[in-house]
């Protein structure tokens, strides 16, 4: 019989026999949630302060939820809202039509307009952000879409706007009411 291990430790087999260990690197780690309880068309995580290129390979956030009215929707990251701008490529596929474009925005734009294009649409987005390799600059990808209409995909690369390659805070922006109810979930993931 083994007894309990200790806060952050896992139960792990060691080839012979079963053993309490501490958590290592690889694990996601929970960085931010977030539930709606009202209509609601923004939310800004902060003090982050996750190391991209020393500490952590990624950051991935995941947001699922139901409109309350046609919008569009993206994020800024450490406040790169102007000025440094993100270039990203993405490809939009409706319900009539395929396109990709390259994009050069204050935002990166993970609903487009006419995606959602009315309220109660179930919409989901997964949002992963990584270290680029380039000091102070940052790669991100996703993918998002609305139940009845269609899907987006795409990626693009930004430069923080202070030095230190460190994601300290996300603002997620739409132009329209989510329901009470949508959630967001941050996580990092060690290296």
């Amino acid at each position: 019989r083994l007894g309990r291990g200790s806060d952050n430790q896992v139960l792990k087999m060691n080839g012979t026999s079963l053993n309490w260990e501490t958590v290592t690197a690889g694990l996601w780690t929970q960085i931010g949630n977030y539930r709606a309880s009202s209509e609601e068309s923004g939310v800004t995580f902060s003090s982050l302060g996750v190391d991209l290129d020393n500490d952590y390979s990624k950051i991935v956030l995941i947001m699922t939820g139901k409109s309350a009215g046609a919008f569009n929707g993206g994020f800024y990251l450490n406040a790169v809202s102007s000025g440094a701008k993100y270039d990203y490529t993405q490809i939009v596929n409706d319900s009539t039509t395929v396109a990709g474009s390259v994009i050069n925005e204050n935002v990166i734009n993970v609903l487009p307009t006419g995606l959602v294009d009315g309220s109660d649409n179930y919409f989901n987005i997964q949002l992963e952000i990584t270290f680029s390799g380039i000091d102070d600059e940052f790669m991100y990808q996703w993918s998002a879409g609305a139940a009845h209409e269609g899907n987006i995909i795409g990626a693009g690369k930004s430069t923080l706007a202070s030095s230190g390659d460190e994601i300290d805070t996300i603002n997620v922006s739409f132009g329209a009411n989510w329901r009470a109810g949508t959630q967001i979930n941050l996580y990092k993931v060690a290296i």
